[in-house]
């Protein structure tokens, strides 16, 4: 899931459920 929230860093938020998940 974290793969798809660094292609998709403008929609990062919308699909992470956490930010912190994103950056890691």
């Amino acid at each position: 899931m974290f793969i798809s929230c660094i292609v998709n860093s403008v929609a990062a938020i919308v699909n992470c459920s956490s930010v912190e998940d994103n950056l890691f």
